[in-house]
């Protein structure tokens, strides 16, 4: 089991995760369509976010923070409270830049109708995460089956049915406006006591997980005997969409 503290400082790094790709991949459309001042403030506001991780906890992308049975170290419920503030004045700045781009009509002329993605082609590939969402498909790990700090939590999870290059935008953009409010709500609310349970393999063990990584569902099944983890397959959600 992961002590409660942890579980609820993963789910700050889990959407701090998801707000860097999301504004990452923002910024990646503008230049696709060769936006550079669009695609220039979107990498501002993303480096921005990683130096506030990186303020926080030491670490621009959470790497090596989760252990079995929680966190290497733990977080100062002071520095949790910056890092939320710094997240919710990046996500300002991103919600102007997000209007500005998609009511300019030369994007909307470039988004709209481009590369449709129909709702039943979605589900016959099994697409996942922003791809499915903008095309109809509503679902969602941290709401279907939440595990974690998750199950303490309302996942809103915006679904629009168009399945065009504007959809996905728009999706990663409402997406950015529900993860600041879940890493809101969790720093607000904070458990207090250790961030690691102590956790011994002795005969050996299985098990399965996934969350919903920025790109869709990502899950993980491990095999491990004697305190070490023997076995270990990954399925990205690369490999549908």
């Amino acid at each position: 089991a992961t002590a409660a503290r942890a579980a609820a400082l993963r789910l700050i790094g889990l959407e701090l995760e998801r707000l860097v790709c999301h504004v990452g991949d923002f910024g990646g459309l503008c230049t696709d369509v060769g936006f550079s001042v669009g695609a220039a403030l979107a990498t501002r506001i993303k480096e921005n976010l990683l130096q506030s991780s990186a303020r926080c906890c030491g670490t621009r992308y959470w790497r090596g923070m989760s252990v079995p049975g929680g966190l290497r170290l733990d977080l100062d419920s002071a520095a949790v409270t910056r890092l939320t503030e710094s997240v919710e004045e990046s996500v300002r700045g991103f919600r102007h830049l997000a209007h500005v781009v998609l009511e300019t009509p030369s994007i909307q002329n470039r988004f709209e109708g481009a590369g449709i993605l129909k709702k039943n082609v979605a589900q016959d590939l099994a697409v996942v995460g922003v791809a499915a969402r903008a095309s109809g498909v509503d679902l969602d790990v941290r709401r279907d089956h939440p595990s974690g700090h998750y199950g303490l939590v309302q996942t809103a999870v915006p679904v629009l049915h168009y399945g065009d290059v504007m959809a996905r935008a728009r999706i990663r953009v409402e997406e950015v406006n529900v993860s600041a409010r879940l890493i809101r709500e969790t720093a607000d609310a904070l458990p207090p006591g250790p961030v690691r349970t102590p956790a011994q393999i002795t005969a050996p063990v299985s098990g399965a997980s996934a969350v919903e990584s920025p790109r869709g569902e990502l899950y993980y099944w491990i095999e491990g005997r004697d305190d070490r983890l023997t076995r270990c397959h990954i399925k990205s959600p690369s490999f549908q969409n």
